[in-house]
């Protein structure tokens, strides 16, 4: 067996304690020559990452060089998967290539940044001429395929989720000591989400029973900036300086909850809607178990698709009572009943927010803007809209802006709300959700817009490339649901399958 331990451990076994004894003696003569308490954390806290260092690398030395024998056989395998008949991927056992013999022995060494800093690692590879050679210790010591800890990259992933890319690079420079440069940082958000569809399909779920009732998904839109220029780069977020901002590009934003049934009477959700100086606000259930994501690359139909895939997976019985709400967009009526349809009955409902800006603005046609007539019209058309008279409201606006002989844009303006509540009539049955206790605003919707995009998409001259707004998406999702600690070990393990799971390998017998 071959023993070549760290370079680091051969030169100075006592590395660490030295290192140790170092600091001590610091802490004790700043302590004499009077310094502040705030100064000695200062201090401790970059001098103590080098001790940290040094303890990583002393775990490494002390892990060997993966020398398993004078030789490996490996074999080279390959999964086969199947679709099943949903279109949804199976796996269904594995091809098996030929077996090699791999004789040909050669240390290497790499150098990963942790957080404490870089450390080398020697190991052992075993090669054979046209094979890609094999270190045992990269699978033992689980070593990224990027040159950053997987502790550094998550360290990162957050610190972008959470705000721009710059911020994030001297945010974590800060806390670790540790530089990753803003193109750098882009590519390891890239690819720490590639697993985030794979995570949420195999995250398990509470089972139905302890669920409660009202399982609700809601789907609406957002548009954000992106660059005409194809390549990408996190740089694309500076606010200033040389570039081309280009169209908007739309991201279908969605979200699934459950929730305990909510019966209000009419006056309590006007009340909501045109709020009272100092008037209670009445207390309502909080959604649970609530999972939200967005996507600028998939089409609309995959993301309705994967709001279907979720409320079955949560429910597949349909046990529970089932209802989508979306703003009035006929494209998103028409996915919701085909991929949600298809599972049984559902209730699809208007946003009552969306149904409300409409009657605002028919309002101020007919009334005048801001006008305390506007109001008052408002106010008693929208308690007619939740009473289910919405065929009736469309008719009266329509009646009442030929009696007032409004013509030109502003009648254009009524006829086109008339228009908007009969197209959507269906789905505005809000004195039927109401008594049912079911939600008819998105206010968790607007939510997920909120958080997703506008806090974190749409700062001040930010403009997107198209891979890095998908990741920084998926990053930004996985921390508002509270799922990165879970899913960042997810995602090692498949880093690691991907990195390790085509080839099988054992030492070749020394008999």
């Amino acid at each position: 067996m071959v023993s070549m331990p760290l370079r680091l451990v051969e030169e100075n076994p006592d590395a660490v304690l030295a290192e140790f004894d170092s600091l001590r003696d610091w802490v004790r003569q700043e302590a004499r020559n009077g310094k502040d308490v705030d100064f000695a954390e200062n201090g401790i806290e970059s001098r103590g990452r080098e001790l940290c260092r040094l303890l990583l690398a002393e775990f490494v030395a002390l892990s060997g060089v993966g020398d398993v024998g004078r030789a490996l056989e490996a074999t080279r395998v390959r999964p086969v998967v199947v679709t099943d008949s949903e279109g949804r991927s199976q796996p269904a056992g594995q091809l098996v290539g030929p077996t090699v013999i791999l004789s040909h022995r050669r240390m290497h060494e790499v150098h990963p940044t942790s957080v404490f800093g870089e450390i080398p690692v020697d190991r052992l590879g075993y090669g054979q001429r046209g094979e890609e050679s094999i270190f045992p210790l990269d699978e033992q010591l689980a070593l990224p395929a990027r040159s950053y800890s997987y502790l550094l990259q998550k360290k990162l992933v957050v610190a972008v989720a959470r705000g721009p890319f710059l911020e994030a690079t001297r945010s974590v420079h800060e806390a670790t000591g540790q530089q990753v440069a803003t193109a750098n940082a882009d590519d390891v958000v890239i690819d720490a989400v590639l697993d985030f569809d794979d995570f949420h399909r195999s995250h398990p779920v509470k089972p139905p029973e302890e669920r409660a009732p009202l399982q609700i998904a809601v789907v609406d839109g957002k548009g954000i900036h992106m660059r005409e220029l194809v390549e990408e780069s996190a740089s694309v977020e500076h606010p200033d300086g040389d570039h081309r901002l280009g169209t908007k590009q739309m991201a279908t934003v969605a979200a699934v909850y459950n929730i305990e049934p909510h019966v209000r009477s009419v006056d309590d959700i006007v009340q909501e809607c045109h709020p009272k100086p100092l008037a209670s606000v009445p207390v309502r259930p909080r959604p649970e178990d609530k999972r939200v994501w967005a996507s600028l690359i998939k089409s609309k139909d995959d993301i309705f698709a994967e709001v279907a895939e979720e409320m079955l997976r949560r429910d597949p019985e349909h046990t529970k009572l089932w209802a989508c709400i979306t703003d009035g967009e006929r494209a998103l009526r028409r996915r919701a009943k085909e991929l949600l349809g298809a599972y049984g009955c559902f209730i699809l409902i208007l946003d009552l927010w969306h149904a409300l800006e409409y009657l605002w603005e028919a309002a101020n046609a007919l009334c005048g803007k801001g006008t305390p007539e506007a109001r008052i019209w408002c106010t008693k058309q929208l308690r007619r809209l939740l009473e289910g008279k919405v065929s009736g409201v469309a008719r009266g606006m329509k009646q009442a802006a030929t009696k007032r002989g409004i013509r030109g844009a502003r009648k254009e303006v009524i006829h086109k709300t008339a228009a908007y509540f009969l197209a959507n009539k269906d789905a505005m049955k809000y004195d039927e959700y109401i008594a049912a206790g079911l939600p008819i605003g998105s206010g968790v919707g607007e939510g997920a817009v909120k958080n997703l995009i506008k806090d974190r998409l749409e700062g001040t001259g930010m403009h997107w490339g198209e891979l890095s707004a998908e990741a920084v998406l998926k990053a930004r999702a996985l921390e508002i649901c509270g799922d990165m600690d879970e899913y960042w070990d997810f995602h090692i393990a498949q880093e690691q399958r991907r990195l390790h799971g085509t080839r099988i390998w054992r030492p070749v017998s020394n008999s």
